[in-house]
């Protein structure tokens, strides 16, 4: 037995160094085979060596396509590249999905990288969504004639979900650290950039949504 274990060395090492590795890569191929076949029957298309790459990376595949599942059922447009990202940069990607399924059913303009965004700088967009929706529901008294005051009202929820760049507004407060922007949906704070400080009334335009940050800048009239 030592001769032979003698003669045989190199070969047993490789063997009790590549068995625990192939188990492993065996295992890995079989899951992902099986998350694979059940995305298939269910019309989502993801290769095995797809989700074998993003099990290495440490996503949790079985939730992705969990959530795609639920994306393909309701006839969303959910690209699995970029839910990994977001779940790769510390996202929640169900809560997201979750606010696309809401944003849907009350016909609310809001993107999967919005949604991303939003969810990113630690908002929750299923909440937006529901503020949006409360907001919509609220019956506002009549303006002019002494009743109220002659202004949009602040509507930031909806203002914010359907804010993008080029869309247009008015100057309605002169900003401090913000502004108070109107816009056709109701009024909301945002960051000015301006070389000169503008005046209430003066057009804006805005340039980038980040999250819930939108800036504007002066627009050419």
């Amino acid at each position: 037995m030592s001769e032979f274990l003698a003669d045989n060395w190199l070969w047993l090492t490789f063997v009790l160094i590549a068995t625990p590795l192939v188990t492993t890569a065996g295992l890995m191929w079989l899951r992902a085979w099986l998350l694979c076949l059940s995305a298939w029957m269910k019309g989502v298309h993801i290769g095995i060596t797809e989700l074998m790459l993003m099990h290495l990376r440490r996503i949790d595949t079985t939730l992705l396509v969990n959530q795609l599942l639920v994306a393909k059922q309701n006839n969303l447009e959910v690209g699995a590249d970029l839910l990994a990202a977001h779940h790769l940069a510390g996202g929640n990607i169900r809560v997201v999905v979750a606010a696309l399924l809401s944003a849907k059913r009350f016909a609310i303009p809001l993107t999967l990288e919005r949604a991303c965004a939003v969810d990113l700088v630690g908002q929750d967009p299923l909440q937006l969504i529901g503020d949006a929706v409360h907001e919509a529901s609220k019956i506002h008294p009549p303006t002019g004639g002494g009743l109220a005051p002659d202004r949009a009202p602040v509507n930031p929820a909806t203002v914010l979900l359907q804010a993008a760049p080029g869309t247009a507004g008015t100057i309605t407060d002169p900003p401090r650290m913000t502004a108070r922007v109107r816009f056709p949906q109701g009024e909301l704070d945002v960051v000015v950039r301006s070389r000169t400080v503008p005046n209430a009334g003066d057009p804006v335009r805005v340039t980038i949504v980040d999250g819930i940050t939108v800036t504007v800048e002066p627009a050419l009239v």
